[in-house]
């Protein structure tokens, strides 16, 4: 059965942008050219600029992409326990998709200040969850921005070196940052 001419786009499409996100994240943005963008996803350099204007562009379609489906599966996922939900959630989409997490909590700095804006519009409302899940342990609101922010830099760097080789699994190292993040934010002593 021949693929329709729509259906060869979005797979072109896809495979340009995962190549963009495993070059961006492997060798940092400023060092990618698009060319290298176009000779490792098998097409010609022009093709690339069928499915983006800029190398920015790419880098904040990645960026935000990453972030939207972050918030939706925080949406989506069981949260009777909030904390342990969203470490659970941050890291288990987070170790799925190294390549874009690394680009989300590493490479943003290189977007003009209109793309910079649309990003760090998604990051404040995936911190500002955080930070309410954290106002209900009894932090005060100063207490909740400084601890949101330690965590996700903690957790941002997970994709950065983890792999599972051997091992921790995904889901024991998942556990063990829950254990953590509960011992620094534990519940407030009941009257």
């Amino acid at each position: 059965m021949a693929r329709t001419r729509g259906s060869f786009a979005e797979d072109t499409k896809g495979r340009i942008f995962n190549v963009a996100a495993a070059l961006f994240a492997g060798r940092g943005f400023a060092a990618v050219s698009m060319r290298d963008i176009a000779a490792e996803a098998g097409v010609r350099a022009g093709t690339l600029y069928r499915y983006t204007p800029d190398k920015n562009t790419l880098l904040c379609d990645l960026g935000t992409g990453h972030l939207r489906a972050l918030i939706a599966a925080w949406e989506a996922c069981d949260q009777t326990d909030p904390l342990a939900a969203f470490v659970r959630n941050h890291l288990s989409f987070s170790l799925a998709r190294p390549d874009t997490a690394v680009i989300a909590s590493r490479e943003l700095h290189c977007l003009s200040d209109d793309q910079a804006r649309a990003v760090f519009a998604l990051r404040t409302d995936y911190e500002t969850t955080l930070g309410r899940i954290l106002l209900t342990r009894g932090l005060s609101p100063e207490e909740a921005v400084f601890t949101t922010r330690s965590i996700l830099a903690m957790l941002s760097q997970v994709p950065i070196w983890f792999r599972a080789r051997g091992g921790l699994s995904a889901q024991e190292l998942a556990m063990r940052y829950v254990d953590m993040t509960r011992r620094m934010v534990p519940l407030p002593a009941t009257a």
